[in-house]
């Protein structure tokens, strides 16, 4: 039994009309998937991915005018592959490199996506460029909620900064907290500030309870009265 053949109905001829549908599409496409990042406070937000979508529409369009003109001396797919291999430097610059691990390559690979859904309505594939930014929509936001219910938050390094009057005591306040929450040290810092001792702790945190355990540690730490100033930082799941 052969399968269905899907056939889209797509102008050879690009009308004015036809072109501004193309791009709106394309800008469409960029908010549907930068909106869901913006709210996460990544690096490529709504206009970073609308700039890139519309960018490989009006690239893709640009391709099929020189066809237009040039008959069969221009490669219809040439400016397509061409936007898809150049994404990658931008791509790679929402990727951030620390000692432990890289952050933002879920975001990287939206900013790819972007580019490939603008490249299809730069090519009249307008249904496929919305169908799949819904589609890229629901990988970043309801299936991340789903993952964090299922198996919850994703391990990530943490690293917590404080300042403290002893920093022998405060040292073994801390092992005792993280070792009633199951985490282990990975690197440890001490300076002296003069009046004051300041640490650096780096370790490893996540699981289903991530938020109540963290909540637990904070609690911990401003009841002790050697510990004069928390601070956190822990980047991003995805």
């Amino acid at each position: 039994m052969k399968g269905a053949v899907i056939m889209l109905d797509v102008s050879p001829v690009l009308t004015y009309k036809e072109i501004i549908i193309r791009i709106v599409c394309s800008l469409i496409v960029g908010i549907i998937i930068g909106v869901e990042r913006e709210n996460k406070h990544h690096a490529a937000g709504t206009r970073t991915h609308m700039l890139v979508s519309m960018g490989s529409c009006i690239a893709m369009l640009t391709n099929i005018v020189l066809i237009n003109t040039y008959s069969s001396a221009v490669d219809p797919g040439r400016f397509g592959a061409a936007v898809i291999s150049g994404i990658g430097f931008i791509g790679a610059g929402t990727i951030v490199h620390d000692k432990f691990s890289a952050k933002g390559l879920t975001t990287a690979a939206g900013v790819w996506a972007a580019a490939c859904l603008g490249i299809a309505s730069g090519a009249g594939f307008w249904q496929i460029a919305i169908a799949g930014a819904v589609v890229v929509f629901i990988i970043l936001s309801v299936i991340y909620s789903i993952q964090k219910k299922v198996f919850g938050m994703r391990s990530s390094q943490v690293t917590l900064y404080l300042k403290c009057g002893n920093a022998v005591e405060a040292m073994s306040f801390l092992n005792d907290v993280f070792a009633k929450n199951k985490i282990n040290i990975s690197n440890i810092k001490v300076s002296d500030d003069g009046e004051s001792k300041s640490m650096e702790i780096d370790f490893k945190f996540g699981g289903v309870h991530q938020k109540e355990s963290m909540s637990d540690i904070l609690v911990s730490l401003s009841e002790n009265d050697n510990i004069k100033e928390v601070y956190i930082n822990y980047g991003d799941e995805i």
